[in-house]
Parts: C-alpha cells; structure tokens; sequence
C-alpha cells in the first residue's frame, strides 16, 4: 500500500532526467545544426594555393559538369578524382566547385536542399555528402578547393543563407566561400566575388579564349593598381580546347614584381616640340607638332587642326614659303607663335654658270693580281652579286675568312671610287674590308671533323688547315656548305656527334672547291660558321620544342632582346618633342615588358640592354653568337622625314634577312598590330645588320612610328605597351614547334 507513491516518484524523476538528456540532445543536435565541428583547416584542400589561383570550375546538375544522374558515394569519388588528376595535368592548383545553384547544393544542409542526383540512394545513417567527397579528391592531388553559390539564388540579406554559407565554409575543408557572378553582356570575365576579405577570382569566359591577352592585361592592371587578385577559374567544359591558349592564360596569372615601365603623363601644355621657334627650314613643307588640351579646340592660323589621337598630342603639315613664315596656334586663352625661315635663292644663285664637276677621288685599296689570297676583316661582310650596291648581297662572311680573287672591278662608296674583288665564288667583296695576304697562301685542307655538345647543340671543329670562304644553306634537317679554294676527303666523316648522321662530300663545278652536306635526324633550328684561332668551326642548334608544363611552354627556350639606340643615340624623337620618351626609352620599355611576359611563359630572356647604355651594332650581333639564343628581336619605333605628313605614316613592320627569320617577322606583324590596333605594315628582307645572324631566327620589329601624334600617344602609353610585350611573347610561343 505504501509503495505505490515511491514508484510514482521513481517514475517522475526518470521521466524528468529522461526529458533532460533529450533537451541535451536536441541542444547538441541543434548547436550542431548551427555550428558543426571545424573541418580540418590542414587539409590540402583547405590551404589557399601557392601564387595566383590557376582553377578548374564544375558545376553541378543535369546541365552541369558533374551529378548529371544518380550517383553512388563510390562513384561520385571516382568522378571527383577523375576530374581532379585532368585539372592537376593540365596545370591546375585548385577546383571552384559551384556548389548550389537553383537545382539545389552539393553539400549536406538542414536549411539547404540538396541536389536529387546526389540523395537518390540516401538512408538515415548514409547520406551522401558530394562536396565532402570532391574535397577529398582534390586534397588526394594537392588542388585548393573554392565553393561557390550561384548569385541568382544568393540573397546577401537573408540572414538563413548568410548562416547557411558560414557552416559551409566551418564544416568543409575548403580555402573559401565565394559569390559567381556571371559577366556582362560584352565582357570578357565573370567575377568570383569573395564572401569575406580576400582576393578576386576571374572567371575566364569562352569569349576570352579568342583573345587571351585580356586576362594578362587585366592581371597587370590589377598588380599596377595594387588591387587584390586571386587567379582565375577556367570552365571545366573548356580546358579540352587549344593547350597553347590555355597555357597563355595560365602563366598570365604570376603577377609578381610588375616592373614599371614609362611612367608617362602627356603634357597639356599648348607647345610646340618640333620644329624650334625660328628655325631655318629648306624644304616646301614642314611638319609641325606638338602638345595642346584635349578637352579643347585647337587652331593654327585660324583654321582647325585635327588631332587623331585622344590625349592632344597633334601634328600638322604647313607650307614653307621662301622668306619669313609666321604660325599662330592658339587654344582657349593660350597662344603659341612660331617663326620660321626658308632661305630665299639669290639671283647669283640661280644664274651661275654649270663649271666642270671635280673628279672623284679614289681611296686607298689596291687592284690586286688575279690568284691573290685576301683575308676578310670585320665582324660581318657581305659578298655581292653586283658591286654597285649594299644590297646586292649573296652571302655573309665572317671575320678571318680567306678567299682568292678572280678579278678585280671599281665602284663607288661615300664618294669615292674604291676596288672590288671577285672571289672564286663569283661574288665580290669591298677590297676595304680585306687584308691582303699575296699568292704563296696554302690552300684549306680537311679530312673531318669532331663535334663537342653544348647546352645549345654541337660545335663541330674541322680537322686540317685553313679558314675558308664558305657559303651554307640550312633547309630543315640538311645544311649544305660551299667551301671555296678547299680539298675535303672524300671520307670525311664527324666524330662524336649526337646529330649527325650522315655526309656527303663532292666537288663543285670547275674546281671552285668542294661541297659538304650533313644530314641530320632532325630539323636543325641555327647555325653559324666561326673562324676562332685559326680554325673553322660550325655551330649547330636543333629545333626547340615547347614544354610540357602548361603554365610554362617555353621553358628551356632562350630569348634575346635587344632594345635598340642608348646613352647619346636617343633615336628617333617623338611627337611631343625631347623632354617626353625618346625611341631609345619606349623600346626599353617594350623589351621590358617582352621580358616579362616571356619569363611568366617560362622563358630564359637576356637583354642587349636594361638601362640607358650603348652597344655598338657588332656587340649587338655578337652577342647572338655568343648566347646562341632560340629566338631575337632588336625592338625599334619608326619614323620619317618631317617634311610630309607623319599622320599618314602608321603601323608595324618588321624586317629579316635569313629566310629562318620570316615566319617570326610575320607573326611579331600580325600579333603586334592586332594588340595595338595598328595597320600592318608587312614583314620584309632587309640587310639590317643586327638581323644577320643565322644562328636562331632573328627580326628587327618596327612597333610603330614616334612622329605619327597618335601613334606616339599609343606607344608612350603604358598598357599598350604591356599589349606589345605580351604580343611579342605570344608571336615566339607560335613559333616554337609543338612537341
């Protein structure tokens, strides 16, 4: 009778620590709910990637990358892994997972919906967590892993999404949470914006494929500016297109020291630059230029000038009239006058009687007898077809070379009659640039040769006597040489070549001496004959190919940049006059920023220059030999007489004189002139002197004119000229070969 209420009491209390321990639950379940445990903050995939972010974007769904139909855990990991080696290959460090968009997350959330191909085979105790598992996976290859809300399902002041989103980024183990937002209409970038502090991620759209300079612009901007810059997202759909694109957009992303480059403000001013006030000018007309306000009209003597460009840099051609020429140029409240005198002819002047013109002087070369041996003098010289002009040139010969001449013509140079000698070839060489060493020479000799490997190829040193003229001819994995005045054995042969691999050797016509041609396995890239200590040696380079690595294709390739004039030789001026950049600072400047671009590629650049110093044109052309680089470009800007209209003279154009040097001219024209805006001018033959070398393919590029007003507010301006770096580097990636 009495036990009754003790049992109630029992009852009560376990009823009461029964409702305890399950309030204790439901408040764990509920804290949990709000605030799961940390993920591991050392997972791989946690940890922000190493430099810029270079990222493969997946989305998820029936229209997405991935989760396009009911997937197991075990295959949702296996695709996850999948995707995750290809992006490691294809020179990813991390994946932007687009984790929940209007058909639902790929993620466990009690206030998210999860996506159906994901939960299909869910029970209680085994839910399937897709971002878990792609986290996983990217942690397996060492890939950051950014989860991304899509911004049509985004409400920044829904304070449920707000939570949501924090207990994705506690939860997971990923480097941050980040809003997609899709680019405008006409733009070249989606944008990742991030959720806290922390930098931006580009979403590189299929329109920027076509033009992938546009992210390394916007990087550059983006370091000039010191605006934060995270990387890049690559849609994964994309990644399978061209390997030579994606690599251009990769290396775009390493924006580390920016170097400045200009640094130029175009004055406002109303000046003139050229020419000085009261000048003496002899031609009908005269190109006058100058700087004025933009923002306003200018006039010269009344009438409106036409400025092309935006930043008031002008120029105008005016007619000279003989005697004294007033300008009046005027802008708002400024006024500029400028005199100048064209002499007036004398009446003496014009009736003076014709007189007998003086005899041309001759200078102190010698006719020599037919047989006479002659030594060749100077770095570079060129034996003509026709000894009338500079230009007639049929091969180029080197410092040491010997040859006997044949016979002996006059012609002319800097007004004076001088002797040229006819070799064996048939060609002639300036009998001032030779030494001459008589008759009693002994006659070249060889019986082989032996090659000795360098990091650029092989140097192949004859075996015997003399250091002849030789004419050669590289065509693909075959170089033909002419030795003149020379015996060869009949079984020369080269010791200890790994290129190599066969020679033919047979006499030219006449007895003119013998012809040699090596075969090789492979396409040669250069070469170069050398007469060093008396004797003859031939430099072989084999063809580059570009690099594995995505981000770096041009590793292992070398570049010689030579930003031409310095010190004292400034050039040519440009359009706003001496005080702005001259040729000698914008050509820098264009190198500089080639370098660069070429290093972010995975380039080794050498520079002739990287101040304001002077080599002279054999440093420069020596220095080709001596580095044996894959690829040079002397980097020059045009101008014209400033007796014409400059404003008609616009472009690039870039010249070669070895046929290896061609497709390298046309594609700096193309390339160059497509990143500017500018008209191409062409790629053509010219006997430069910097340009001939034949051991890599070497141009002298033109980037545009200095005394065209608009051209020179293109070329002074520092973002194009970052344009025209990474046009140079991309002109040398599409001539590298592919593997």
């Amino acid at each position: 009778m009495h036990k009754r209420p003790k049992n109630r009491r029992r009852g009560a209390i376990l009823a009461v620590v029964g409702l305890t321990v399950l309030a204790a639950l439901a408040a764990v379940v509920l804290y949990l709910a709000f605030y799961p445990p940390q993920a591991d903050r050392t997972a791989a995939s946690a940890q922000e990637p190493n430099g810029a972010l270079r990222a493969a974007s997946v989305r998820f769904g029936p229209e997405g990358d991935a989760l396009r139909s009911d997937m197991s855990a075990d295959e949702i990991l296996a695709e996850a892994r999948s995707v995750a080696q290809q992006a490691r290959a294809r020179g990813m460090n991390g994946l932007v997972l687009v984790v929940q968009t209007r058909e639902g997350a790929v993620y466990r959330d009690w206030a998210v919906p999860a996506l159906e191909q994901m939960t299909a085979g869910d029970t209680l105790f085994h839910p399937t967590d897709g971002l878990a598992l792609w986290c996983q996976a990217a942690g397996e290859e060492g890939l950051s892993v950014y989860a991304a809300v899509d911004q049509s399902v985004y409400d920044p002041s829904d304070k449920w999404q707000s939570l949501a989103l924090e207990r994705l980024a506690r939860k997971y183990p990923v480097a941050g949470v980040r809003v997609y937002r899709p680019a405008a209409e006409g733009s070249f970038f989606d944008t990742y914006e991030p959720l806290a502090e922390g930098g931006e991620i580009v979403g590189v759209t299929r329109a920027a494929w076509s033009q992938p300079q546009a992210l390394f612009l916007h990087a550059v901007e983006a370091a000039r500016s010191g605006a934060s810059f995270a990387g890049a997202a690559f849609a994964w759909s994309d990644l399978g297109g061209d390997a030579q694109t994606l690599g251009l957009m990769l290396s775009a992303l390493d924006t580390a020291d920016v170097p400045a480059l200009l640094n130029y403000t175009p004055s406002t001013q109303l000046a003139v630059s050229y020419p000085a006030d009261g000048a003496t000018i002899y031609t009908d007309n005269c190109f006058v230029m100058g700087t004025s306000d933009p923002g306003q009209d200018l006039t010269l003597n009344g009438a409106a000038v036409e400025r092309t460009g935006t930043r008031g840099t002008f120029g105008v051609l005016v007619a000279v009239q003989p005697g004294d020429n007033v300008y009046t140029l005027t802008q708002g409240e400024q006024t500029v006058t400028l005199h100048i005198r064209r002499p007036v002819p004398q009446p003496s002047e014009m009736e003076t009687e014709p007189t007998e013109p003086e005899p041309t002087p001759h200078d102190s070369t010698q006719e020599v007898e037919p047989g006479t041996a002659v030594r060749i003098n100077g770095w570079l010289v060129s034996l003509l077809y026709d000894p009338s002009g500079d230009g007639n040139i049929s091969e180029t010969v080197r410092d040491g070379a010997v040859g006997v001449v044949q016979n002996c013509v006059e012609t002319t140079r800097n007004g004076k009659i001088t002797w040229a000698y006819q070799l064996t070839s048939g060609d002639y060489v300036l009998a001032y640039n030779t030494t001459v060493l008589g008759q009693d020479v002994e006659r070249a000799s060889f019986s082989g040769a032996t090659a000795q490997q360098t990091e650029e190829g092989e140097t192949l040193t004859f075996q015997g006597a003399g250091t002849p003229v030789i004419y050669s001819n590289l065509v693909e994995n075959t170089l033909e040489m002419h030795l003149y005045d020379t015996d060869v054995a009949p079984d020369f042969s080269v010791a200890g070549s790994q290129l190599v691999k066969g020679v033919e050797v047979t006499a030219l016509d006449g007895g003119a001496g013998t012809r040699i041609v090596l075969s090789f396995d492979r396409p040669l890239w250069g070469h170069t004959v050398e007469f060093a200590d008396g004797t003859t040696q031939v430099l072989v380079k084999p063809s580059p190919v570009q690099a594995q690595d995505p981000a770096r294709p041009l590793a292992g390739i070398s570049v010689l940049l030579d930003p031409g004039h310095g010190q004292d030789d400034g050039g040519a001026m440009g359009a706003a006059g001496v005080e702005a950049p001259l040729e000698k600072d914008v050509n820098l400047a264009v190198a500089q920023a080639a370098r660069y671009r070429l290093e972010q590629l995975g380039a080794t650049v050498h520079m002739i220059r990287t101040d304001d110093t002077f080599l002279s044109l054999q440093q420069r052309n020596q220095k080709i030999t001596e580095l044996q680089p894959d690829f040079f470009i002397a980097v020059h800007h045009n101008s014209v007489d400033l007796s014409v209209d400059a404003n008609q003279s616009a472009g690039t154009e870039c010249y070669y004189f070895y046929d290896s040097g061609k497709q390298l001219a046309q594609t700096l024209v193309q390339n160059v002139a497509a990143a500017t805006g500018r008209p191409e001018r062409g790629a053509f033959w010219g006997y430069y002197y910097v340009a001939r070398n034949a051991t890599c393919p070497a141009v002298l590029l033109e980037v545009g004119f200095m005394v065209n007003p608009a051209e020179y507010e293109q070329v002074s301006d520092e973002m194009t000229v970052w344009a025209t770096g990474d046009a140079i580097a991309r002109s040398i990636l599409a001539c590298v070969p592919a593997q």
